[in-house]
């Protein structure tokens, strides 16, 4: 009997060992699954049982490194989308506010935002972790400065506008007192002209 064929009839034996073998799962798991962990108390959950809270309220726009984003002369609208954490919430809004030197000039509250259905606003919803707002910055009737590509009602002067986004929680879907999480529920971004 040459070395290799012993060599290749020890593995062959050891391989089968190890498959007759019984497996022994000596974790502690292995025990029998105890009544207690299937009769937990689920009296504090909602329907499915995740409790609200404000301070898991999130929101953060994907801009690549960062939080400014650079537009474009001639850019009227776009969509801007990112991550967010609906806290729980059974609803919940996101809405965007446009700051010009501190003061705020538009919000997806206006009307006339969405030139196909005017008399809508352009909030959003966090949904299974991400969002999609419409920005527009054409004249609407409740702003009638043309802000496109960052204009800022001067002419055709162009300024650095601060676009500030929150996502507020709710009870129920259009409940009149969101809750809101003022640290990471309200994010910001540096509109810069280009």
């Amino acid at each position: 009997m040459s070395q290799s064929t012993l060599i290749r009839g020890l593995l062959a034996l050891g391989i089968t060992g190890l498959m007759v073998a019984p497996f022994t799962n000596c974790g502690q798991y292995a025990d029998p699954a105890s009544e207690e962990l299937f009769n937990q108390s689920i009296d504090d959950c909602d329907d499915d049982c995740i409790a609200p809270k404000t301070e898991n309220l999130a929101v953060k726009a994907n801009v690549g490194s960062g939080t400014d984003y650079s537009v474009p002369a001639g850019l009227t609208d776009w969509n801007l989308g990112g991550d967010c954490n609906e806290g729980g919430y059974p609803a919940n809004i996101i809405r965007w506010e446009l700051f010009l030197n501190g003061v705020r000039v538009r919000h997806s509250g206006m009307t006339g935002m969405d030139a196909r259905n005017p008399n809508s606003a352009v909030d959003s919803r966090c949904i299974n972790g991400r969002f999609l707002l419409y920005i527009n910055l054409s004249a609407i009737p409740q702003d009638q400065v043309n802000r496109t590509g960052l204009m800022n009602g001067a002419g055709t002067a162009r300024s650095a506008y601060d676009l500030y986004i929150e996502i507020y929680g709710q009870k129920a879907i259009n409940d009149p007192a969101p809750l809101r999480n003022p640290g990471k529920g309200r994010s910001r971004l540096s509109l810069s002209a280009i």
